[in-house]
């Protein structure tokens, strides 16, 4: 029992790196923009009286989606390290799934970026995460990433046909949604369950 405590502590901690990553990540591009962009505006204030923008205005669409993802993410992980799940336990076939979606937001991001290699390295995530939840998966999670994967079994490398690609995505992020309320409402469920702590 130790060790598959133990084993299942490591993969949730690995997950948890991942996650913080790819959020870091977001973070960081857009704290970046943001410190130019905010300097720019104070000195254009003085001159137009215009206001500085807002953290939000500087974030594209796809920074906001993956950043949104990235947390329900990062959530589910910690909730699979407090149940001490197992290597095989079936929700992490759940938590492939989310993650999967994470890497296509990176992808279809890197896509509208033009940034080509992150998009296809991203890519090869998206298929790697997929393969695994649906090894792991059963049930009507299973039929999710069944029907995920069959949107983008095909593409490829996204920069064989970036266009072609981007629209694709788009429809994996549509078909997965689904995923997103599994976890979502698996992590509420395990909230409103969970007994309150003794007092001292």
């Amino acid at each position: 029992m130790a060790t598959r405590m133990s084993k299942a502590g490591a993969v949730a901690g690995c997950l948890l790196v991942l996650v913080v990553a790819l959020t870091t990540a977001v973070g960081c591009s857009s704290d970046a923009t943001t410190t130019t962009a905010a300097t720019d505006s104070v000195q254009t204030s003085t001159t137009d009286g215009s206001s500085p923008p807002t953290t939000g205005s500087l974030m594209t669409e796809w920074d906001k989606l993956l950043r949104n993802n990235a947390k329900i993410q990062h959530q589910f992980a910690i909730y699979l390290s407090e149940i001490d799940a197992a290597n095989d336990d079936p929700l992490l076939g759940l938590y492939y799934g989310i993650q999967a979606r994470t890497n296509a937001l990176t992808c279809r991001k890197a896509l509208a970026e033009e940034a080509l290699e992150t998009a296809d390295a991203a890519m090869l995530e998206v298929y790697y995460a997929l393969n695994r939840g649906r090894s792991l998966a059963q049930g009507s999670v299973a039929d999710m990433l069944s029907d995920a994967y069959a949107v983008v079994e095909t593409l490829g490398a996204p920069s064989n046909d970036p266009q072609n690609a981007a629209a694709i995505l788009e429809r994996f992020l549509e078909t997965s949604e689904p995923i997103v309320d599994q976890v979502t409402a698996t992590i509420s469920s395990a909230a409103t369950t969970t007994p309150p702590s003794a007092g001292p």
